[in-house]
């Protein structure tokens, strides 16, 4: 449910605006790794190793000069709340 949301959002918003996808991607993992977290505990590390990696994602993408800083955050910030909503509400 949560990946397909994302996928849905991402279609409306890149009709308007540029988003990044590589964000909206793992900004989702983050978010099944937050919901996780939250339900059975335990998830600490590999979240800090998430944000690290989706740090260096968004640098790389900025960079390349494909991407803005709002764009970048704008994506993994919906992607990981899509997915903390999905996976706590259902």
């Amino acid at each position: 449910i949560g990946a397909i949301s994302i996928i849905l959002i991402a279609s409306i918003i890149s009709k308007y605006w540029k988003v990044s996808l590589h964000m909206l991607g793992i900004g989702g993992l983050f978010g099944i790794l937050i919901s996780l977290n939250i339900l059975f505990g335990g998830m600490e590390e590999i979240m800090v190793l998430t944000l690290l990696l989706a740090g260096v994602l968004g640098i790389a993408r900025i960079n390349e000069k494909a991407h803005s800083y709002m764009q970048i955050y704008v994506g993994f910030i919906v992607g990981a709340s899509v997915e903390v909503i999905a996976i706590l509400l259902f």
